[in-house]
């Protein structure tokens, strides 16, 4: 059990589910505590929100599950959520042991949420969130201890060695998306993390977003390609659950994708990325438009 977090009465949930079935890694749901007046704000279960990622290998949220009368047939059911906040929950010791614990390698913080996560799905077990169990978490500004010098380095580099071991082919669009600078940083050797994944014959990347994240959008197989943005065989300019939208006149904004009401056409007149520049500069020339935008 690992906990950074306040809370009280918040363990046993927890405890009880671990009990129950040794392969959960068990998180608490997370209320906020406010990092200017610390003042607890508590979230009823259907008003959470599930652990999820992005492209970017950082953890993000996900909307909560409808009940299905089935696996959730109450709020008080756990939840099946695709990866965990790092700050806050439990594991047996046996089968932390046998997810191989933490990559040693993995300096100072970051993507070892990440790492735990992938592990624990692909490789026989599962996460779930315990709603009867509640912590309260301080969302920063700012971390509240030292990451030395060159911090984004060392994130990168922890992130290259966990998408190296665990994602497969999809790793390369986590290295599309630091650039191929950051792509470049010596992220050592693997080879006995490789080995782990093997000996516990863990389950394929493929797996992991086809049954366990499925809402998690594939970049891939795409019109046109940018540093950020992608322009999809659907016409519209995407990053992740963001897509391009006209906001009037000139006006550019980003909308959730199933509410955008924008299709964009590239004529390719003359070689441009997909970048916000390009896109103003497209939508401000008249009679030479490289990009035309319509709205349904």
């Amino acid at each position: 059990m690992t906990n950074k977090v306040h809370g009280n009465c918040w363990l046993e949930p927890l405890l009880q589910r671990v009990t129950e079935d040794d392969t959960v890694v068990a998180v608490p749901a997370t209320d906020v505590i406010g990092w200017q007046d610390s003042a607890y704000h508590f979230e009823p279960a259907w008003n959470q929100f599930r652990g999820g990622m992005g492209w970017n290998l950082i953890f993000s949220w996900l909307s909560m599950t409808p009940l299905d009368g089935k696996e959730r047939k109450t709020w008080a059911d756990p939840v099946k959520m695709p990866s965990l906040l790092g700050c806050c929950f439990a594991v047996s010791t046996n089968n932390f042991n046998r997810l191989g614990r933490y990559d040693p390698e993995l300096q100072i913080w970051g993507c070892e949420d990440m790492e735990l996560s992938f592990k624990a799905w692909m490789c026989g077990g599962s996460i779930e969130m315990i709603p009867c169990s509640h912590v309260g978490h301080m969302f920063r500004l700012r971390l509240p201890f030292s990451v030395g010098q060159n911090f984004d380095r060392t994130l990168t580099r922890n992130c290259l060695r966990v998408a190296e071991v665990w994602m497969d082919e999809y790793r390369e669009i986590y290295r599309e998306r630091i650039g191929p600078q950051m792509s470049r940083i010596d992220f050592g050797e693997v080879s006995s993390r490789k080995d782990l994944r093997r000996r516990l014959k863990c389950k394929s990347f493929e797996y992991y977003l086809k049954d366990v994240i499925p809402e998690l959008y594939i970049p891939v197989n795409t019109s046109a390609a940018g540093a950020f943005f992608q322009l999809t065989k659907e016409q519209q300019i995407r990053r992740d659950d963001g897509c391009l939208d006209s906001g009037g006149d000139l006006d550019l904004v980003t909308s959730l994708c199933s509410e955008a009401r924008s299709h964009w056409v590239y004529t390719k007149l003359m070689k441009q990325t997909i970048s916000l520049p390009t896109l103003k500069w497209a939508l401000m020339k008249r009679g030479k438009k490289a990009w035309s935008i319509s709205s349904s």
